[in-house]
Protein backbone atom coordinates (compact mmCIF):
# COMPACT_ATOMS: atom_id res chain seq x y z
CA UNK A 1 0.00 0.00 0.00
CA UNK A 2 1.27 3.06 -1.25
CA UNK A 3 3.06 5.46 2.10
CA UNK A 4 0.91 8.65 0.40
CA UNK A 5 -2.53 7.02 0.98
CA UNK A 6 -4.86 7.81 4.20
CA UNK A 7 -8.09 7.89 5.40
CA UNK A 8 -11.01 5.78 5.40
CA UNK A 9 -10.98 3.12 2.83
CA UNK A 10 -14.75 3.88 1.42
CA UNK A 11 -14.62 8.02 1.87
CA UNK A 12 -15.13 9.66 -1.60
CA UNK A 13 -12.18 12.66 -2.23
CA UNK A 14 -13.69 16.13 -3.64
CA UNK A 15 -12.67 16.11 -8.07
CA UNK A 16 -9.14 15.41 -8.97
CA UNK A 17 -6.57 18.31 -8.66
CA UNK A 18 -4.86 18.57 -11.88
CA UNK A 19 -0.98 17.80 -9.74
CA UNK A 20 0.21 13.96 -9.67
CA UNK A 21 1.24 13.92 -6.15
CA UNK A 22 -2.24 15.35 -4.76
CA UNK A 23 -4.47 13.03 -7.18
CA UNK A 24 -2.81 9.82 -5.17
CA UNK A 25 -4.35 11.68 -1.84
CA UNK A 26 -8.03 11.03 -2.88
CA UNK A 27 -8.12 7.11 -3.05
CA UNK A 28 -7.64 4.77 -0.26
CA UNK A 29 -5.18 1.79 -0.70
CA UNK A 30 -8.35 -0.58 -1.72
CA UNK A 31 -9.54 1.79 -4.13
CA UNK A 32 -6.72 2.01 -5.67
CA UNK A 33 -6.62 -1.68 -6.18
CA UNK A 34 -9.66 -1.55 -7.32
CA UNK A 35 -8.71 0.57 -10.32
CA UNK A 36 -5.89 -0.98 -11.39
CA UNK A 37 -7.84 -4.14 -11.65
CA UNK A 38 -10.78 -2.02 -13.84
CA UNK A 39 -7.62 -1.05 -16.02
CA UNK A 40 -7.01 -3.96 -16.73
CA UNK A 41 -10.22 -5.08 -17.39
CA UNK A 42 -11.76 -7.12 -14.89
CA UNK A 43 -15.08 -7.42 -14.20
CA UNK A 44 -16.60 -6.37 -10.93
CA UNK A 45 -16.87 -10.29 -9.94
CA UNK A 46 -13.30 -11.03 -10.84
CA UNK A 47 -12.28 -8.26 -9.07
CA UNK A 48 -13.93 -9.59 -5.73
CA UNK A 49 -12.21 -12.99 -6.80
CA UNK A 50 -9.14 -11.70 -6.42
CA UNK A 51 -9.57 -9.36 -3.34
CA UNK A 52 -11.61 -11.41 -1.79
CA UNK A 53 -14.09 -8.94 -0.85
CA UNK A 54 -18.08 -9.47 -2.09
CA UNK A 55 -19.35 -8.49 -5.57
CA UNK A 56 -21.35 -5.70 -4.11
CA UNK A 57 -18.34 -4.04 -2.40
CA UNK A 58 -16.39 -3.41 -5.42
CA UNK A 59 -19.25 -1.64 -7.42
CA UNK A 60 -19.43 0.67 -4.33
CA UNK A 61 -15.91 1.21 -4.91
CA UNK A 62 -16.25 1.30 -8.20
CA UNK A 63 -19.03 4.27 -8.02
CA UNK A 64 -16.45 5.72 -5.50
CA UNK A 65 -13.57 5.48 -7.75
CA UNK A 66 -15.67 7.33 -10.49
CA UNK A 67 -17.16 10.42 -8.05
CA UNK A 68 -13.75 10.84 -6.35
CA UNK A 69 -11.90 11.10 -9.70
CA UNK A 70 -14.32 13.24 -11.30
CA UNK A 71 -14.99 10.81 -14.43
CA UNK A 72 -18.25 9.34 -15.90
CA UNK A 73 -17.44 5.57 -16.04
CA UNK A 74 -14.95 2.76 -15.81
CA UNK A 75 -12.95 3.47 -19.20
CA UNK A 76 -12.36 7.06 -18.56
CA UNK A 77 -11.51 6.53 -14.86
CA UNK A 78 -8.71 3.55 -15.92
CA UNK A 79 -7.44 6.27 -18.89
CA UNK A 80 -7.15 9.02 -15.84
CA UNK A 81 -4.97 6.16 -13.98
CA UNK A 82 -2.44 5.85 -16.62
CA UNK A 83 -2.00 9.80 -17.65
CA UNK A 84 -1.58 10.20 -13.93
CA UNK A 85 0.88 7.23 -13.83
CA UNK A 86 -1.08 6.45 -10.40
CA UNK A 87 -0.66 2.55 -10.96
CA UNK A 88 2.52 2.30 -13.03
CA UNK A 89 5.27 0.37 -11.30
CA UNK A 90 9.25 1.61 -11.15
CA UNK A 91 10.29 -1.30 -14.19
CA UNK A 92 14.06 -2.40 -14.91
CA UNK A 93 15.76 -0.15 -17.56
CA UNK A 94 16.84 -2.34 -20.68
CA UNK A 95 20.72 -2.29 -18.92
CA UNK A 96 19.60 -2.67 -15.50
CA UNK A 97 21.64 -5.03 -13.34
CA UNK A 98 20.49 -8.39 -12.53
CA UNK A 99 20.07 -7.27 -8.85
CA UNK A 100 18.36 -4.49 -9.72
CA UNK A 101 15.97 -6.71 -12.28
CA UNK A 102 15.34 -8.64 -9.25
CA UNK A 103 13.99 -6.21 -7.28
CA UNK A 104 11.56 -4.35 -10.26
CA UNK A 105 7.78 -3.40 -8.71
CA UNK A 106 5.23 -5.30 -10.69
CA UNK A 107 2.11 -2.82 -11.77
CA UNK A 108 -0.75 -3.01 -9.47
CA UNK A 109 -2.43 -3.83 -5.89
CA UNK A 110 -0.43 -0.88 -5.04
CA UNK A 111 2.45 -2.06 -2.85
CA UNK A 112 1.36 -5.75 -2.11
CA UNK A 113 2.90 -8.68 -3.79
CA UNK A 114 0.12 -10.29 -6.53
CA UNK A 115 0.48 -14.13 -6.75
CA UNK A 116 -0.33 -16.08 -9.82
CA UNK A 117 -1.43 -19.35 -9.90
CA UNK A 118 -0.50 -20.33 -13.65
CA UNK A 119 -2.63 -23.85 -14.30
CA UNK A 120 -0.69 -27.33 -14.00
CA UNK A 121 0.84 -29.39 -16.58
CA UNK A 122 -0.97 -32.60 -16.30
CA UNK A 123 1.81 -35.38 -17.01
CA UNK A 124 -0.14 -38.63 -16.46
CA UNK A 125 -2.25 -40.40 -18.93
CA UNK A 126 -5.30 -39.70 -20.05
CA UNK A 127 -8.10 -41.04 -17.91
CA UNK A 128 -10.46 -41.06 -15.02
CA UNK A 129 -7.50 -38.33 -13.27
CA UNK A 130 -7.64 -35.50 -16.40
CA UNK A 131 -8.92 -33.31 -14.59
CA UNK A 132 -7.55 -33.05 -11.34
CA UNK A 133 -4.71 -30.68 -12.49
CA UNK A 134 -6.96 -28.58 -13.23
CA UNK A 135 -8.91 -29.04 -9.56
CA UNK A 136 -6.07 -28.35 -7.93
CA UNK A 137 -5.23 -24.57 -9.48
CA UNK A 138 -8.64 -23.99 -8.97
CA UNK A 139 -8.41 -25.02 -4.93
CA UNK A 140 -5.32 -22.98 -4.69
CA UNK A 141 -6.24 -19.65 -6.05
CA UNK A 142 -9.30 -20.23 -4.15
CA UNK A 143 -7.63 -21.22 -0.33
CA UNK A 144 -4.55 -18.74 -1.22
CA UNK A 145 -7.21 -16.10 -1.42
CA UNK A 146 -8.08 -16.71 1.82
CA UNK A 147 -4.73 -15.35 3.17
CA UNK A 148 -6.26 -12.20 2.04
CA UNK A 149 -2.83 -10.26 2.50
CA UNK A 150 -1.68 -10.99 -1.14
CA UNK A 151 -3.81 -10.56 -4.03
CA UNK A 152 -4.34 -13.29 -6.25
CA UNK A 153 -5.23 -13.22 -9.96
CA UNK A 154 -8.17 -14.72 -10.85
CA UNK A 155 -8.49 -18.04 -12.29
CA UNK A 156 -10.27 -16.66 -15.59
CA UNK A 157 -6.58 -14.85 -16.16
CA UNK A 158 -3.99 -17.44 -15.54
CA UNK A 159 -6.11 -20.29 -17.22
CA UNK A 160 -5.41 -18.17 -20.75
CA UNK A 161 -1.59 -19.19 -20.39
CA UNK A 162 -3.21 -23.30 -19.88
CA UNK A 163 -1.11 -25.08 -22.51
CA UNK A 164 0.90 -22.56 -23.90
CA UNK A 165 4.93 -22.35 -23.18
CA UNK A 166 5.30 -19.51 -21.40
CA UNK A 167 8.24 -16.95 -19.94
CA UNK A 168 7.58 -16.51 -16.56
CA UNK A 169 8.71 -12.61 -16.42
CA UNK A 170 6.23 -11.92 -19.24
CA UNK A 171 4.03 -13.64 -17.64
CA UNK A 172 4.38 -11.77 -14.41
CA UNK A 173 4.46 -8.13 -15.98
CA UNK A 174 1.48 -9.13 -17.92
CA UNK A 175 -0.58 -10.06 -15.16
CA UNK A 176 1.20 -7.82 -12.55
CA UNK A 177 2.42 -10.49 -10.62
CA UNK A 178 5.13 -10.51 -8.54
CA UNK A 179 5.05 -14.40 -7.84
CA UNK A 180 3.85 -17.13 -9.62
CA UNK A 181 3.76 -20.46 -9.34
CA UNK A 182 3.79 -23.25 -11.51
CA UNK A 183 3.55 -26.92 -11.30
CA UNK A 184 2.88 -30.74 -12.84
CA UNK A 185 0.49 -33.40 -11.14
CA UNK A 186 1.46 -36.87 -12.51
CA UNK A 187 -0.79 -40.14 -11.56
CA UNK A 188 0.07 -43.74 -12.44
CA UNK A 189 -0.44 -46.80 -11.12
CA UNK A 190 -2.01 -45.92 -8.02
CA UNK A 191 -0.41 -43.12 -7.03
CA UNK A 192 0.06 -39.29 -7.73
CA UNK A 193 2.62 -37.03 -7.87
CA UNK A 194 2.87 -32.86 -7.62
CA UNK A 195 5.33 -30.62 -8.54
CA UNK A 196 5.00 -27.02 -7.10
CA UNK A 197 7.62 -24.20 -7.83
CA UNK A 198 7.32 -20.66 -6.35
CA UNK A 199 8.79 -18.30 -9.03
CA UNK A 200 9.98 -14.63 -8.41
CA UNK A 201 8.23 -12.98 -11.80
CA UNK A 202 11.39 -10.31 -11.70
CA UNK A 203 14.18 -12.54 -12.09
CA UNK A 204 12.42 -16.18 -12.72
CA UNK A 205 14.33 -17.14 -9.78
CA UNK A 206 13.03 -20.16 -7.90
CA UNK A 207 12.01 -19.18 -4.39
CA UNK A 208 10.72 -22.68 -3.22
CA UNK A 209 10.24 -26.21 -4.74
CA UNK A 210 8.10 -28.52 -3.51
CA UNK A 211 7.18 -32.35 -4.17
CA UNK A 212 4.04 -34.45 -2.98
CA UNK A 213 3.45 -38.01 -3.13
CA UNK A 214 0.31 -39.30 -2.40
CA UNK A 215 -1.81 -42.65 -2.69
CA UNK A 216 -4.74 -42.29 -5.64
CA UNK A 217 -7.72 -42.54 -3.63
CA UNK A 218 -10.86 -40.44 -3.15
CA UNK A 219 -10.05 -37.78 -5.62
CA UNK A 220 -11.78 -34.49 -3.58
CA UNK A 221 -10.34 -35.81 0.13
CA UNK A 222 -6.70 -36.12 -2.07
CA UNK A 223 -7.08 -32.62 -3.60
CA UNK A 224 -7.74 -30.65 0.33
CA UNK A 225 -4.89 -32.71 1.09
CA UNK A 226 -2.64 -31.06 -1.22
CA UNK A 227 -4.10 -28.08 -1.20
CA UNK A 228 -3.69 -27.65 2.27
CA UNK A 229 -0.05 -28.47 1.92
CA UNK A 230 1.10 -26.34 -1.33
CA UNK A 231 -0.74 -23.05 0.62
CA UNK A 232 1.01 -23.93 4.33
CA UNK A 233 4.15 -23.69 2.02
CA UNK A 234 3.87 -20.64 0.25
CA UNK A 235 2.95 -18.21 2.07
CA UNK A 236 5.65 -18.52 4.64
CA UNK A 237 7.75 -17.97 1.20
CA UNK A 238 6.47 -15.10 0.18
CA UNK A 239 5.82 -13.78 3.36
CA UNK A 240 10.14 -14.27 3.65
CA UNK A 241 10.40 -12.50 0.82
CA UNK A 242 8.73 -9.69 1.30
CA UNK A 243 10.25 -9.14 4.77
CA UNK A 244 13.74 -9.56 3.71
CA UNK A 245 13.09 -7.20 0.62
CA UNK A 246 11.85 -4.54 3.61
CA UNK A 247 14.76 -5.04 5.57
CA UNK A 248 16.88 -4.24 3.05
CA UNK A 249 15.54 -0.73 1.92
CA UNK A 250 15.76 2.84 3.10
CA UNK A 251 13.74 3.04 5.98
CA UNK A 252 12.37 6.55 4.72
CA UNK A 253 11.38 5.10 1.18
CA UNK A 254 8.89 2.49 2.77
CA UNK A 255 5.25 2.37 1.73
CA UNK A 256 2.56 1.10 4.18
CA UNK A 257 2.97 -2.51 2.87
CA UNK A 258 6.60 -2.91 3.49
CA UNK A 259 6.25 -0.96 6.87
CA UNK A 260 4.11 -4.13 7.73
CA UNK A 261 6.59 -6.32 5.87
CA UNK A 262 9.43 -5.02 8.01
CA UNK A 263 7.81 -5.03 11.30
CA UNK A 264 6.74 -8.82 10.85
CA UNK A 265 10.88 -9.41 9.73
CA UNK A 266 11.85 -7.69 13.56
CA UNK A 267 8.63 -9.39 15.24
CA UNK A 268 10.07 -13.00 14.18
CA UNK A 269 13.67 -11.71 15.33
CA UNK A 270 11.79 -12.42 18.37
CA UNK A 271 14.29 -10.31 20.61
CA UNK A 272 13.28 -7.34 22.97
CA UNK A 273 14.73 -4.65 21.21
CA UNK A 274 13.46 -6.39 18.16
CA UNK A 275 10.01 -6.03 19.11
CA UNK A 276 10.42 -2.46 19.92
CA UNK A 277 11.46 -1.74 16.84
CA UNK A 278 8.77 -3.97 15.09
CA UNK A 279 6.14 -1.58 17.13
CA UNK A 280 7.64 1.78 15.92
CA UNK A 281 6.82 0.41 11.97
CA UNK A 282 3.18 -1.02 12.64
CA UNK A 283 2.55 2.72 14.32
CA UNK A 284 4.25 4.51 11.30
CA UNK A 285 2.06 2.51 8.77
CA UNK A 286 -1.26 3.40 11.01
CA UNK A 287 -0.40 6.84 10.85
CA UNK A 288 -0.58 6.57 6.91
CA UNK A 289 -3.13 4.00 7.27
CA UNK A 290 -5.59 3.85 10.34
CA UNK A 291 -7.30 1.04 8.79
CA UNK A 292 -4.78 -1.21 8.05
CA UNK A 293 -6.18 -4.50 9.37
CA UNK A 294 -2.75 -6.33 9.50
CA UNK A 295 -0.38 -3.62 11.26
CA UNK A 296 -3.33 -3.68 13.65
CA UNK A 297 -2.38 -7.32 14.43
CA UNK A 298 0.91 -7.01 13.90
CA UNK A 299 1.06 -4.54 16.64
CA UNK A 300 -0.77 -6.80 18.98
CA UNK A 301 1.35 -9.55 17.93
CA UNK A 302 4.16 -7.39 19.32
CA UNK A 303 2.64 -7.24 22.58
CA UNK A 304 1.31 -11.08 22.79
CA UNK A 305 5.35 -11.97 21.99
CA UNK A 306 6.15 -9.52 25.23
CA UNK A 307 4.79 -12.49 27.22
CA UNK A 308 4.97 -15.13 25.28
CA UNK A 309 9.30 -14.32 26.18
CA UNK A 310 8.98 -13.04 29.30
CA UNK A 311 9.82 -9.47 28.53
CA UNK A 312 7.01 -7.55 29.90
CA UNK A 313 7.44 -5.78 32.84
CA UNK A 314 3.69 -4.57 33.05
CA UNK A 315 1.89 -7.85 32.14
CA UNK A 316 -1.81 -6.77 32.07
CA UNK A 317 -0.62 -3.47 30.54
CA UNK A 318 0.87 -5.76 27.31
CA UNK A 319 -2.25 -8.15 27.57
CA UNK A 320 -4.69 -5.00 26.96
CA UNK A 321 -2.90 -3.04 24.50
CA UNK A 322 -2.94 -6.53 22.61
CA UNK A 323 -6.49 -6.98 23.02
CA UNK A 324 -7.09 -3.24 21.65
CA UNK A 325 -4.81 -3.74 18.32
CA UNK A 326 -6.52 -7.20 17.78
CA UNK A 327 -9.91 -5.94 18.00
CA UNK A 328 -9.31 -2.95 15.84
CA UNK A 329 -7.65 -5.53 13.54
CA UNK A 330 -10.90 -7.43 13.60
CA UNK A 331 -13.46 -4.44 12.47
CA UNK A 332 -11.33 -3.08 9.98
CA UNK A 333 -11.45 -6.39 8.17
CA UNK A 334 -13.84 -8.88 9.33
CA UNK A 335 -12.58 -11.60 6.13
CA UNK A 336 -8.77 -11.84 7.65
CA UNK A 337 -8.62 -14.94 9.11
CA UNK A 338 -4.98 -13.21 10.59
CA UNK A 339 -7.15 -10.62 12.41
CA UNK A 340 -9.06 -13.40 13.75
CA UNK A 341 -6.05 -15.90 14.74
CA UNK A 342 -4.46 -12.81 16.16
CA UNK A 343 -8.08 -11.88 18.20
CA UNK A 344 -8.21 -15.36 19.39
CA UNK A 345 -4.38 -15.57 20.73
CA UNK A 346 -5.41 -12.46 23.07
CA UNK A 347 -8.71 -13.56 24.38
CA UNK A 348 -6.58 -16.73 25.31
CA UNK A 349 -3.73 -14.74 26.72
CA UNK A 350 -7.01 -13.36 28.99
CA UNK A 351 -8.47 -16.76 29.93
CA UNK A 352 -11.06 -15.99 27.81
CA UNK A 353 -11.21 -19.69 27.02
CA UNK A 354 -14.82 -19.86 25.19
CA UNK A 355 -14.06 -16.52 23.20
CA UNK A 356 -10.69 -17.78 22.09
CA UNK A 357 -12.16 -21.03 20.87
CA UNK A 358 -14.67 -19.14 18.74
CA UNK A 359 -12.24 -16.82 17.24
CA UNK A 360 -9.56 -19.48 16.39
CA UNK A 361 -12.31 -21.67 14.75
CA UNK A 362 -14.06 -19.15 12.44
CA UNK A 363 -10.14 -18.23 11.76
CA UNK A 364 -9.92 -21.78 10.60
CA UNK A 365 -12.71 -21.63 8.72
CA UNK A 366 -11.80 -18.63 6.92
CA UNK A 367 -8.69 -19.88 5.47
CA UNK A 368 -8.01 -23.83 6.20
CA UNK A 369 -4.24 -23.74 6.25
CA UNK A 370 -4.10 -21.59 8.66
CA UNK A 371 -1.18 -23.26 10.67
CA UNK A 372 -0.88 -20.73 13.43
CA UNK A 373 -5.04 -21.39 14.35
CA UNK A 374 -4.57 -25.11 14.56
CA UNK A 375 -1.25 -23.90 17.11
CA UNK A 376 -3.88 -22.01 19.14
CA UNK A 377 -6.87 -24.51 19.59
CA UNK A 378 -3.80 -27.29 20.24
CA UNK A 379 -3.03 -25.03 23.30
CA UNK A 380 -6.38 -24.88 24.47
CA UNK A 381 -6.74 -28.49 23.94
CA UNK A 382 -3.64 -29.33 26.50
CA UNK A 383 -4.64 -26.46 28.94
CA UNK A 384 -8.02 -28.89 29.37
CA UNK A 385 -5.61 -32.02 29.54
CA UNK A 386 -7.21 -33.09 26.16
CA UNK A 387 -3.48 -34.09 25.48
CA UNK A 388 -3.76 -36.43 22.30
CA UNK A 389 -6.35 -33.88 20.48
CA UNK A 390 -3.52 -31.54 21.26
CA UNK A 391 -0.67 -33.28 20.20
CA UNK A 392 -2.95 -34.15 17.24
CA UNK A 393 -3.63 -30.58 16.89
CA UNK A 394 -0.37 -29.09 16.65
CA UNK A 395 1.33 -31.97 14.55
CA UNK A 396 -1.43 -30.78 11.76
CA UNK A 397 -0.02 -27.11 12.46
CA UNK A 398 3.48 -27.95 11.49
CA UNK A 399 2.39 -30.03 8.60
CA UNK A 400 0.48 -26.70 6.91
CA UNK A 401 3.11 -24.56 8.02
CA UNK A 402 6.60 -26.64 7.94
CA UNK A 403 8.45 -22.93 7.07
CA UNK A 404 6.89 -21.14 9.65
CA UNK A 405 8.77 -18.36 11.11
CA UNK A 406 7.86 -19.33 14.73
CA UNK A 407 8.46 -23.09 14.12
CA UNK A 408 10.74 -23.03 17.42
CA UNK A 409 7.62 -21.93 19.50
CA UNK A 410 5.57 -24.86 17.45
CA UNK A 411 8.61 -27.14 19.09
CA UNK A 412 8.47 -25.95 22.10
CA UNK A 413 4.63 -26.36 22.35
CA UNK A 414 5.12 -30.18 21.21
CA UNK A 415 7.89 -30.00 24.04
CA UNK A 416 5.21 -29.15 26.58
CA UNK A 417 2.65 -31.63 25.10
CA UNK A 418 4.89 -34.45 25.55
CA UNK A 419 6.04 -33.42 29.23
CA UNK A 420 2.46 -33.67 30.10
CA UNK A 421 2.15 -37.49 29.19
CA UNK A 422 5.80 -37.80 30.71
CA UNK A 423 7.41 -38.44 27.86
CA UNK A 424 10.37 -36.73 28.79
CA UNK A 425 13.13 -38.35 26.75
CA UNK A 426 10.82 -37.58 23.63
CA UNK A 427 10.30 -33.75 25.40
CA UNK A 428 13.73 -33.41 25.70
CA UNK A 429 14.38 -33.85 22.09
CA UNK A 430 11.77 -31.76 20.72
CA UNK A 431 13.30 -29.30 22.98
CA UNK A 432 16.74 -29.15 21.42
CA UNK A 433 14.95 -29.09 17.93
CA UNK A 434 13.59 -25.93 19.16
CA UNK A 435 17.16 -24.66 19.81
CA UNK A 436 18.15 -25.53 17.08
CA UNK A 437 15.63 -23.47 15.08
CA UNK A 438 16.35 -20.70 17.19
CA UNK A 439 19.72 -20.84 19.46
CA UNK A 440 19.21 -17.30 20.04
CA UNK A 441 16.17 -17.36 22.25
CA UNK A 442 15.42 -18.48 25.85
CA UNK A 443 11.98 -20.51 24.80
CA UNK A 444 14.22 -24.41 24.10
CA UNK A 445 16.38 -23.71 26.88
CA UNK A 446 13.62 -23.47 29.35
CA UNK A 447 12.19 -26.89 28.63
CA UNK A 448 15.66 -28.46 27.77
CA UNK A 449 16.05 -28.24 31.15
CA UNK A 450 13.21 -28.71 32.77
CA UNK A 451 13.15 -32.04 30.76
CA UNK A 452 16.57 -32.63 31.69
CA UNK A 453 15.68 -32.53 35.74
CA UNK A 454 13.15 -35.09 35.30
CA UNK A 455 15.59 -37.25 33.64
CA UNK A 456 17.94 -37.01 36.76
CA UNK A 457 20.08 -34.98 34.62
CA UNK A 458 21.06 -32.24 36.58
CA UNK A 459 24.43 -31.36 35.07
CA UNK A 460 22.78 -30.66 31.34
CA UNK A 461 19.96 -28.74 33.08
CA UNK A 462 22.05 -26.48 34.71
CA UNK A 463 23.90 -25.72 31.57
CA UNK A 464 20.54 -24.91 29.42
CA UNK A 465 20.35 -23.02 32.53
CA UNK A 466 23.31 -21.15 32.95
CA UNK A 467 22.56 -20.42 28.64
CA UNK A 468 19.15 -19.32 29.11
CA UNK A 469 20.19 -16.63 31.62
CA UNK A 470 22.94 -15.25 29.09
CA UNK A 471 21.02 -14.77 26.81
CA UNK A 472 18.24 -13.48 29.03
CA UNK A 473 19.60 -12.46 32.55
CA UNK A 474 15.69 -11.32 33.25
CA UNK A 475 13.77 -13.84 31.62
CA UNK A 476 10.87 -14.61 33.34
CA UNK A 477 8.80 -18.04 32.02
CA UNK A 478 5.60 -15.90 31.42
CA UNK A 479 3.17 -17.60 29.29
CA UNK A 480 5.36 -20.01 28.57
CA UNK A 481 3.44 -22.45 30.38
CA UNK A 482 0.07 -20.37 30.29
CA UNK A 483 -1.15 -23.47 28.19
CA UNK A 484 -0.48 -26.78 30.51
CA UNK A 485 -2.26 -28.00 32.55
CA UNK A 486 -2.07 -26.78 36.47
CA UNK A 487 0.01 -29.79 37.17
CA UNK A 488 2.33 -29.03 34.58
CA UNK A 489 2.25 -25.76 35.48
CA UNK A 490 3.45 -26.49 38.85
CA UNK A 491 6.00 -28.99 38.31
CA UNK A 492 7.27 -26.39 35.89
CA UNK A 493 7.99 -23.26 37.94
CA UNK A 494 8.96 -25.74 40.47
CA UNK A 495 11.97 -26.60 38.90
CA UNK A 496 13.09 -23.22 37.07
CA UNK A 497 12.95 -21.97 40.38
CA UNK A 498 15.23 -24.57 42.02
CA UNK A 499 17.90 -23.76 39.46
CA UNK A 500 18.06 -20.04 39.85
Amino acid sequence: MSALWAGNPGQVGAPMPAPEGESRHLLSPRQLEVLELMAKGLTNREIAGVLGIAAGTVKNYVSAIIEAMDVTNRTEAAVALAELGLGRASAAPPDAGEAERATFRVAGFGDRPAIAVLPFDDLGAPGEQAHLADGLVEDLITRLAGYRWFPIIARNSTFTYKGRAVDVRQVSRELGARYVVEGSVRADAGRVRVSVQLVDGASARHVLAERYDRALADLFELQDELVEDIVGALDPAVSLLERVRAARKNPSDLSVWEHLSRGMFYVYRGRREDLSQARELFEQALERDSYFAAAWAGLSQTHCFDLFYGYSEDRPRSLGEAIRAAERSAECDPGDPVAHGTLALVRALAQQTDAAITAFEHAIELNPSYGIACWGLAALNLQAERIEEARELVARAMRLSPHDPVMHMMLGFLSLVHCASGEFEEGLAVARRSIQVRPDLPFGYALEAACCIELSRPEEASGAWQQLRRLAPTFRPGVLVTFAPPRVRERLETIWRSLD
